[in-house]
């Protein structure tokens, strides 16, 4: 790792314009740290994202530039917390989440560097459909929160779960992704600790308290009660959002889905519970309850379709499904007869009467010889 370049105090402009030009791509880099820039790919919450190649083997990579203005701000002190929070990112390797390959300084310009995940968001995808289907819905939160489970084992919180931070793999898998990479003191200078909607109560408080476990929960429980509702659990303005948040408790699912079933309406509402100690106990209970809903709904989802196939194949086959029908009622006729015989024959077995056996012996005879056998 490169080390962390000096800053001229008296020529802050000067410093910042440089990063500024590099950051937004007035001049395409060649490099950053190791990675082949290839192209921009846009801005996101203020940083710079590039498409890039690692010469190495890894292949395509997205190299994300952390906001000017932060690094501005919080210089090489802030540099060193945001490097520290990479490093931890690094060594994380899960299915469900999206590798973190490397972060650096590089000039004057800090980088993190993910492997290049090319399917659509979640937002994405609930923005083209407005909803999922409740078992989609519930698979892909399940993956989610198992993918967390592991990230709250080894001591990370994501701190910013929303739709936009999850991608779909081309094989369809979910992959939970940007992690939050800011401590909490450069957050509050940018002024972005957290997407409104998607924050647990106790993150919009006046004064927050450390970022838990639990509040990635609740803000997994809000994607899952936007995948099934098609909105998110609040909406609106900012401001109004964050006082809902604090105050309010969120529309029941059912009010926007009436056929949703209640019981993945408890499970989305106890994941976002206001109170922490109300919700799960961890993300992998939560996953656990998500998996036999998801188990029983399947289920039921074959049985409903066996019968949708046997209807469709009396519409286009009624002669056939009508002598079906007569062989099988000829069938249980005959099971039935036989059945009621047995049952009726069982029943009057203590009944039946036995005539007497007819005795031929010779009487006389034996009286006058005793001794004859």
């Amino acid at each position: 790792m490169a080390p962390l370049p000096a800053v001229d105090d008296d020529a802050p402009w000067e410093w910042e314009e440089r990063v500024v030009g590099r950051s937004l791509g007035v001049a395409l880099p060649a490099r950053i740290g190791p990675f082949a820039v290839q192209s921009t790919l846009g801005m996101k919450d203020g940083a710079t994202v590039y498409h890039a190649v690692d010469p190495g083997g890894a292949g395509e990579v997205t190299v994300v530039v952390p906001p000017v203005r932060i690094l501005a701000a919080v210089g090489p002190a802030g540099w060193l917390a945001f490097l520290d929070r990479a490093g931890q990112l690094v060594g994380l390797r899960h299915p469900g989440i999206v590798p973190v390959l490397d972060a650096g300084v590089t000039g004057l310009s800090v980088y993190l560097a993910s492997a290049h995940v090319a399917g659509p968001t979640l937002a994405e995808r609930l923005a083209e459909g407005g909803r999922l289907a409740p078992l989609r819905a519930v698979e892909v939160a399940a993956d989610l929160a198992t993918a967390l489970a592991h990230a709250h084992a080894l001591g990370i919180v994501h701190r910013d779960i929303t739709p936009a931070r999850v991608r779909f793999a081309p094989g369809g898998a979910a992959m939970l992704g940007e992690f939050c990479l800011d401590p909490p003191s450069l957050l509050a200078e940018m002024g972005v600790e957290a997407t409104p909607s998607y924050a647990a109560p106790e993150r919009l408080a006046a004064e927050p308290g450390p970022f838990l476990p639990a509040s990635d929960q609740y803000s997994l429980g809000a994607v899952l009660y936007e995948m099934i509702c098609g909105r998110p659990p609040y909406d609106g303005p900012a401001w109004r959002v964050i006082d809902e948040v604090r105050t309010d408790e969120p529309i029941p699912p059912r009010d926007w889905r009436p056929r949703l079933s209640r019981t993945l309406e408890r499970i989305c509402l106890r994941a976002m519970a206001r109170d922490p100690a109300a919700r799960y106990a961890s993300c992998q209970d939560l996953a656990r309850d998500l998996r036999r809903w998801a188990r029983r709904a399947g289920a039921a989802s074959d049985a409903v379709g066996s019968l949708r196939t046997a209807a469709l194949w009396v519409r286009r086959r009624p002669a056939a499904a009508l002598t079906a029908a007569l062989a099988v009622v000829g069938v249980v006729a005959t099971t039935t007869v036989i059945t009621f015989a047995l049952i009726a024959s069982t029943a009057l077995a203590p009944y039946n009467v036995v005539a007497p056996r007819r005795d031929t012996t010779d009487h006389s005879a034996l009286a006058s010889n005793p001794d004859r056998p």
